[in-house]
């Protein structure tokens, strides 16, 4: 399969101290492509956990798992979908007596490099998200999104793009320059950290557990509301005309979310 690539996201959790490793083997993601599907997934992590008092909680669970590699594997830009492959699960089911690092990271058939995405939450409740691109299974320099798409098209990587898909990939670089780049060091760490300390089939485990911790029962509304990523323990806030702030304030970038539009879908599903 052409156009071999991996993308990496983990998750830090300072409850613990352990650290949720996602990993996903592309074909046919290469390019301006690889750029969007990077901004797109910054992009969404960036709002669920913006969006929800408990971070913590969230990054746990296998149900956000799931959405997450659905839009890792989305393209909005091209409206296209391209499915990805478990690397994890590859590991598990048959590499599991090879070094972890040396199969997951560096083992990956590779054409058109990598991508990192690392996200923890700090003291003060805020998340802090930094990315990188990398030129292969082994290329240790973190590369901008110019960096990689020069790595990847070649110097004069424009002339391959007509001018709607230039415009919507130097809007996805621009979106991307809000965060800071992986270091060398960083990269590095990224890749040889002991993942193999945390067995991936706890996160299975925490499907059915509810975000706040307790052992409060649960209505369906409230369900889907925390789903969704909204805290429904406190009011929304609203930018003046009745529109709820719930992602950063990126708004032109970003769909917003309302407590009005929920309250539809409920009534709409039968859902008390």
């Amino acid at each position: 399969m052409g156009q071999r690539s991996q993308i990496y996201v983990r998750f830090t959790s300072l409850e613990t101290g352990k650290k949720y490793l996602i990993a996903r083997y592309f074909g046919w993601n290469y390019g301006e492509r690889m750029v969007s599907r990077v901004r797109h997934t910054i992009d969404f992590i960036d709002c669920q956990l913006y969006a929800t008092t408990y971070k913590e909680a969230m990054i746990k669970t296998a149900e956000f798992e799931k959405k997450l590699v659905h839009i890792m594997e989305t393209n909005f830009d091209y409206t296209d979908v391209v499915l990805s492959r478990n690397i994890l699960r590859d590991y598990e089911e048959y590499f599991k007596g090879e070094p972890f690092a040396d199969s997951v990271f560096y083992g990956q058939d590779n054409n058109d490099g990598q991508a990192f995405i690392d996200v923890y939450v700090v003291d003060n409740g805020n998340v802090v998200i930094k990315y990188a691109f990398a030129e292969s299974t082994d290329g240790e320099e973190p590369l901008t999104p110019y960096g990689y798409l020069q790595m990847d098209m070649g110097e004069h990587w424009k002339e391959r793009l007509d001018n709607e898909e230039e415009a919507l990939c130097e809007a996805n670089v621009k979106a991307l320059g809000k965060y800071n780049l992986l270091s060398e060091a960083e990269l590095k760490e990224f890749r040889n950290y002991d993942y193999t300390q945390f067995d991936v089939s706890e996160r299975t485990a925490q499907t059915n557990k509810s975000l706040k911790g307790s052992s409060t029962t649960e209505t369906p509304r409230e369900r889907i509301l925390r789903t969704h990523g909204i805290d429904i323990s406190v009011p929304p806030k609203h930018d003046g005309v009745g529109r709820s702030l719930i992602c950063p304030a990126s708004s032109e970038e970003m769909n917003r979310l309302t407590y009005k539009g929920y309250e539809t879908f409920l009534v709409s599903n039968n859902i008390d």
